[in-house]
């Protein structure tokens, strides 16, 4: 969001107190609804004259204790499964929200911010807001909004779940400070572990730099996982995982990528009882 008259510009990193600060600033303009999310980055390429004039900030929350909050949005406020997602047992939920592609998982609070935005902490923000509101031209009382009742504490959260979100957060742990979940392989069981796995290897196929493939291997890899097994039924994948597990990916060649996926699969199959099928050998 950007506030011309105080020259400011909120960078909204999701389930991070956005609305509340919105709110706080006047409220999002209907005419910048587009903007809601956006990232540092696209403020300073499409907004530069503002993006060097403006106060930058952002509130940034522990990686974990965000994840329940998503979950907890999901099953409050969206409309379309909030009646289904009642029933669901919210860390049955959190886990496969961790498995998939959503505004969580394709959104690291690292991804959404520069080293020159000013960074506010969602568990200190009570604090430090009055501060921040008054150098700033903002109300020093901040409304609290999109509040969603607590079954789980982020203390309480198991740890194969918490190595998930270690895995799939892993830079913004390392950026805004954050304490990272350790937990140590003999903790899990094989399913648990094939879970992280799956995280790590999703993490990776995000991360993993175009500069270093051979002409498209981690656009292969992300589409791989976008097109197929991000589509499998929980069981499916919780095999998989364990599978990546025994054989972790090469993440080279383009070749040696291609022939993985195509064993991974053949693997999963063979399992399930089911007839081989290697997409890439078409």
């Amino acid at each position: 969001m950007i506030d011309h008259e105080r020259r400011l510009i909120f960078v909204h990193i999701p389930k991070c107190a956005g609305i509340s600060i919105e709110e706080a600033m006047g409220g999002l303009p209907p005419e910048q609804r587009h903007l809601q999310h956006w990232s540092a980055g696209l403020y300073a390429r499409y907004y530069p004259d503002c993006w060097r004039r403006y106060t930058r900030f952002a509130v940034v929350r522990e990686p974990v204790a965000r994840a329940l909050s998503f979950v907890r949005f999901l099953r409050r406020y969206d409309a379309i499964q909030r009646r289904h997602l009642a029933a669901v047992d919210e860390l049955a939920l959190l886990r496969d929200t961790l498995m998939s592609a959503n505004l969580l998982t394709t959104a690291p609070q690292a991804k959404m911010i520069r080293g020159d935005v000013e960074l506010l902490r969602f568990e200190r923000l009570a604090e430090d807001w009055p501060a921040f509101a008054a150098r700033v031209g903002l109300p020093s009382a901040l409304p609290r909004r999109n509040r969603a009742p607590q079954s789980t504490r982020a203390d309480d959260v198991p740890p194969p779940i918490r190595a998930m979100v270690a895995a799939l957060f892993a830079e913004d742990y390392a950026r805004l400070g954050y304490d990272l979940p350790v937990v140590a392989a003999e903790e899990l069981a094989d399913a648990e572990l094939g879970w992280v796995r799956w995280a790590e290897l999703r993490a990776a196929a995000c991360s993993y730099p175009e500069a270093a493939s051979d002409g498209g291997a981690a656009e292969q890899f992300r589409r791989w996982l976008g097109d197929w097994a991000l589509s499998l039924p929980l069981p499916w994948i919780e095999l998989w995982g364990e599978l990546v597990c025994a054989r972790p990916p090469a993440l080279g060649r383009r070749i040696e990528l291609l022939a993985w996926t195509e064993a991974i699969h053949d693997d999963v199959n063979r399992r399930l009882g089911k007839p081989l099928w290697s997409p890439w050998r078409a």
